[in-house]
């Protein structure tokens, strides 16, 4: 449902676009069961059964996408009064762009639907909308009630999906080349040329990073604390925060008390644009890294930004990060005159290398920052070519697997060993990650 979202945002403000950019890729590759463990064509199925989370409700639904009757069944546990439209608010993204990639992607010609001829489909265009049609008389939830998930586990099912053929047209797959740069900067500063042994942390290095995930739970817990700061606390809500501040939620991770600084990949979803942010524990502070300026751009940002400076503190107090890193409030020049639940200051750092007006290089720019911080070096004002840098890191990435392969090489199991949960899950991000 994530790509679904993210594709009626650039449906919406460019219809073009969508088929043009090859934004329609991902969702492609569902149709064309590429995508999912256990899947088959699309065309070889009547029905595809969707859930979908409805986030301003934290509720779940089921979406049957029925290809027969040219509609999406919905089925939803909960009825009350002003729900109906926030439900079908994100219902219809889903009918509006699924019509577009069925036609793109040639499925009507698969399926052998005559769309002509088709009782279902001939008084209608191949790109209207399905009908949605909600389903009555089902069995309800109780009132304020939770559902779980359950997960299972079989054999390895895991499709061939064909090569790419377009560059980097999705949110989702620029998460992923993210998320690949930011984990081999924890790798290197993890496992640095001063280590004393293999596997023990660099004893030099002052910083780790995190994924992209990383800012879906902050506005989670934003979102919370914004309705009821106390349950942020009483419900458990920060703990899945505190898996990163504690190093079990990533690989390659560390504590955050052992490491001064945190990198901090961030998407401001308003702009669709990744900025850097560096958390600065001595400093207790929010560094921020943006290759764009512009006017009524800072406003937007600073919005987003302010979530984090405003949950990192709670956290930290929760999870006893002050204690183990030994920082005393009463002592300490740039807490003592602060509450551990105060927010971080956020400061905007100046004279960087901006990208040009217009392209789509936030993400790259970014990535270099990080990698200048991760030296040690301040990050100048200067010109380089965004295209040189993404054949740079293709390149560094595929010698060093080339050079694994022909070493033989195993890596060291590098997942943190979690704790048991000691709380019921409580996070609408949490249960999407299941």
């Amino acid at each position: 449902m994530n790509i679904i979202s993210s594709l009626h945002d650039v449906y919406s403000a460019d219809a073009e676009n969508l088929m043009a950019g090859g934004h329609v890729a991902h969702v492609n590759e569902f149709l064309n069961e590429f995508r999912m463990h256990a899947v088959v064509p699309w065309h070889t199925v009547e029905d595809i059964y969707i859930p979908v989370n409805i986030k301003e409700k934290h509720h779940w639904v089921l979406a049957i996408l029925s290809f027969s009757e040219r509609c999406i069944f919905l089925y939803d546990s909960y009825e009350l009064s002003g729900h109906y439209s926030a439900v079908l608010d994100v219902i219809e993204k889903l009918a509006a762009i699924i019509p577009l990639c069925l036609k793109h992607c040639d499925f009507y010609v698969k399926k052998g639907i005559h769309v002509e001829n088709h009782p279902r489909y001939k008084d209608k265009d191949s790109s209207d909308m399905f009908d949605v049609l909600f389903q009555e008389n089902l069995p309800q939830q109780p009132s304020g009630s939770l559902k779980q998930e359950l997960n299972a586990h079989s054999d390895v099912e895991a499709p061939l999906k064909p090569p790419r053929k377009s560059r980097i047209t999705s949110v989702i797959e620029v998460f992923d080349h993210i998320d690949v740069c930011f984990y081999y900067l924890r790798k290197k500063s993890k496992y640095g040329p001063h280590s004393s042994y293999k596997n023990e942390p660099n004893k030099s290095y002052k910083y780790s990073t995190v994924n992209c995930n990383f800012m879906n739970v902050i506005r989670s817990l934003n979102d919370v604390y914004s309705m009821d700061a106390q349950n942020i606390k009483d419900g458990g809500q920060e703990h899945h925060l505190m898996e990163y501040i504690n190093g079990f939620r990533m690989h390659a991770a560390v504590p955050w008390h052992i490491v001064e600084d945190i990198f901090i990949p961030f998407n401001i979803k308003g702009k669709h644009h990744w900025v850097l942010v560096v958390l600065s524990f001595s400093e207790r502070c929010i560094f921020l890294y943006d290759s764009y300026e512009s006017s009524g751009h800072y406003a937007t940002v600073l919005a987003e930004i302010e979530k984090i400076a405003k949950i990192i503190p709670l956290c930290l107090q929760a999870c006893d990060f002050y204690v183990k890193k030994e920082i005393d409030h009463q002592s300490y020049p740039r807490y003592k005159d602060k509450e551990s639940s105060d927010m971080f200051d956020v400061l905007f750092q100046d004279d960087l290398p901006q990208q040009p007006s217009g392209s789509l290089d936030c993400d790259v720019f970014m990535v270099m920052y990080a990698e200048c911080l991760s030296y040690g070096h301040k990050v100048i004002a200067s010109e380089f070519d965004p295209n040189a840098l993404r054949t740079r890191y293709t390149a560094l990435l595929w010698d060093y697997g080339i050079q694994r392969q022909e070493a033989n090489a195993i890596s060291d199991v590098e997942a943190p060993v979690r704790p048991a949960r000691q709380s019921r899950i409580t996070s609408v991000t949490e249960v999407v990650d299941v």
